[in-house]
């Protein structure tokens, strides 16, 4: 019998991660980290159409004068680019071949004083940096019907739990989802998401023919 396979749950392993998060926090200067990127990643893998590995870190980091840097002057750029390419691609596996294993990268603020609460808004930022990268693209997503509901924990949480959108209440106020919860909704979301995007190019396709 063969054995199961490792999907690596579409993350890089933990000396790896560690190490990126140290670079790209100094890069920074503690503004971004491992999760946005890894949302940002993700965002690019099952969204319309990836974004060029060249212009990931220019799209992503927060700073705006950060855009205009040549990134590859930073000390540990090569490294970074290898590790980037890495992890599309083991993000890329894991949506193909398991999309339920997929897990997404959260800060545990305050795991040295045994407090494991995962906070994914980083992720979440990270994840909707992308989509504005390629909002046009992005637009028949968020005009389809069912978009509002798989996005809305992503803003919600992007937003640090408030509720920013008018007109249309919360539709998470009563629920008192604890932070694990409101994780696993994030990640039914971006599995929604990507069937999506897999329905709609596979119906593109048809049309073509």
């Amino acid at each position: 019998m063969n054995p199961e396979p490792d999907y690596d749950m579409g993350l890089l392993g933990q000396s790896d991660l560690e190490e990126l998060d140290r670079i790209l926090d100094d890069w920074s200067d503690g503004c971004f980290g491992a999760p946005a990127l890894h949302g940002f990643l993700v965002a690019s893998v099952i969204g319309p159409e990836p974004i060029p590995k060249e212009c990931i870190l220019p799209a992503v980091l927060i700073r705006q004068e950060s855009r205009q840097v040549d990134f590859r002057s930073f000390p540990g750029f090569a490294w970074v680019e290898e590790k980037i390419n890495d992890w599309l691609g083991r993000i890329e596996r894991v949506f193909r071949e398991q999309p339920r294993a997929f897990t997404l990268l959260v800060y545990q603020p305050k795991l040295n004083e045994g407090d494991a609460t995962p906070d994914p808004q980083s992720w979440c930022r990270g994840f909707i940096e992308a989509t504005e990268y390629h909002e046009d693209e992005w637009r028949p997503f968020f005009e389809s019907k069912n978009s509002f509901g798989m996005f809305a924990p992503i803003l919600l949480k992007a937003d640090g739990g408030e509720w920013r959108v008018e007109d249309i209440p919360n539709p998470f106020m009563d629920l008192n989802l604890s932070p694990d919860q409101m994780c696993e909704i994030l990640q039914v979301s971006v599995v929604g998401i990507e069937s999506f995007w897999k329905r709609y190019h596979l119906e593109s396709l048809k049309s073509e023919t």
